[in-house]
């Protein structure tokens, strides 16, 4: 076998939709230099083996280095290349990690080809044509943040804000949809911020409604939007788009006033509230998804409390629990009032299952409506798997045929995960 043909890569990507989005473009620009991708770890001469890290919790940097050690010791001869947030965010600890052979930096990353086989010059890709195995295909149209907030690093690894232009975002649409995507999900660091930086400014609702005037059948979702960036004008405009989901994922992070100004929020828990209250008074059938930290120090029993009493009054579909961990190098590795890892822990734990209680109910309220869904292309076991546009998982039974086309499904019980059904014709 020559070399040419043993030239084979596997990927891995860690973390967010952006670093999905990023993970695609390696894929496909490691295609067009010439490598095939396995879905075994290559471990011969020509392979690589390619890991796109997160660095966005201490939780997700363990995970990125037991990856990174667990691949280094399987690699035989391929080569290691690591990249993402996590060397942005810490390449002198990646450098102690024996066996890894390329870390590359973000601004670096178009030159992969090139130092893999530096016979290769391969031009940057900027956009991405398909997503291996998904039915929903990632967009991404922002990548930065300027907001520095007392948590988090990744205005740090990600740099400030940067808006893709306009017409690239259309242009890369179309050929998404042109390859048989019928959901889109428009990506970001901070999408809110988007279109700030360009010389014209272009609003987040034009950006949707522009992807929504191409032509097709197909449905856009808005990833994640934060509150200082949203208003209920804003709220209403999008409402006016008719291919786009009514599901909006806004980070909460605390239901406390005095916790989210130590923590560099700039909105209050009403203006919270109002933003919510525009969802749901907008959209048919809407879910609000959301992130709240526990323990971020300073955090009293009074101020959880409050956040707890917010999952109720929003009636969140589904809140992602963060108990707050120290990250080096943030505004709030500084702050000296502290939660006991223990309390931060209980407190996880209760608002799991509050959160809990505030999903099924959101999945409870459906039971009954016929909603449209998009069918997966894989089954979730014996049954047919799908999401509604307000993002419940839903099960049933049908054919094969049905695998990346939009259905009919009359919701009949709903479950701790999901939502059984039955198709309609």
């Amino acid at each position: 076998m020559t070399h040419t043909m043993m030239k084979q890569f596997y990927i891995t990507t860690l973390g967010c939709k952006v670093n999905q989005y990023d993970g695609q473009l390696i894929r496909e620009q490691l295609i067009k230099a010439g490598y095939r991708e396995s879905v075994q770890v290559p471990n011969k001469p020509g392979g690589v083996i390619v890991i796109n890290t997160c660095t966005v919790t201490g939780r997700a940097d363990q995970k990125c280095r037991n990856m990174i050690k667990r691949l280094v010791r399987n690699k035989g001869s391929a080569k290691v290349l690591v990249t993402g947030c996590f060397v942005e965010g810490d390449i002198e600890q990646l450098k102690k990690i024996e066996g890894v052979d390329f870390l590359v930096r973000m601004k670096d990353r178009a030159s992969i080809p090139k130092l893999l086989d530096c016979r290769k010059e391969v031009s940057e890709l900027e956009a991405v044509s398909s997503f291996e195995g998904r039915t929903r295909a990632f967009l991404k149209v922002q990548d930065g943040c300027n907001e520095f907030c007392a948590y988090c690093k990744v205005p740090y690894v990600r740099g400030r804000s940067k808006s893709k232009l306009l017409h690239h975002i259309v242009d890369e649409a179309k050929m998404i949809i042109a390859n048989g995507y019928k959901e889109l999900v428009v990506t970001g660091i901070h999408l809110g911020s988007y279109g700030h930086d360009l010389r014209d400014v272009v609003t987040l609702d034009q950006v949707v409604e522009a992807v929504a005037a191409i032509h097709g059948k197909f449905r856009i979702r808005i990833s994640s939007m934060e509150p200082m960036n949203v208003d209920p004008a804003l709220i209403k405009r999008l409402s006016q788009i008719d291919k786009l989901c009514p599901h909006f994922h806004l980070p909460l992070q605390s239901g406390d006033d005095a916790v989210l100004k130590l923590m560099g929020r700039r909105y209050a828990y009403a203006e919270y509230r109002k933003i919510a209250g525009a969802v749901k008074e907008y959209f048919t059938d809407a879910a609000i998804s959301t992130d709240i930290i526990v323990g971020f120090p300073g955090e009293t029993e009074e101020c959880f409390k409050n956040s707890l009493k917010a999952v109720a009054q929003v009636g969140f579909c589904k809140v992602h629990v963060f108990p707050f961990s120290a990250r080096a190098g943030t505004k709030a590795a500084g702050l000296t009032d502290v939660v006991p890892v223990k309390e931060i822990t209980r407190r996880a734990e209760e608002l799991d299952s509050i959160a809990e209680e505030a999903a099924y109910e959101c999945k409870r309220s459906l039971v009954g409506k016929i909603k449209e869904v998009l069918v997966e292309d894989k089954r979730n076991g014996t049954c047919l798997a799908g999401f509604t546009d307000n993002y419940q998982r839903v099960k049933f039974q049908g054919g094969d045929e049905l695998k990346n086309q939009f259905v009919k499904v009359k919701l009949t019980e709903a479950k701790e995960d999901f939502i059984l059904g039955t198709l309609t014709h």
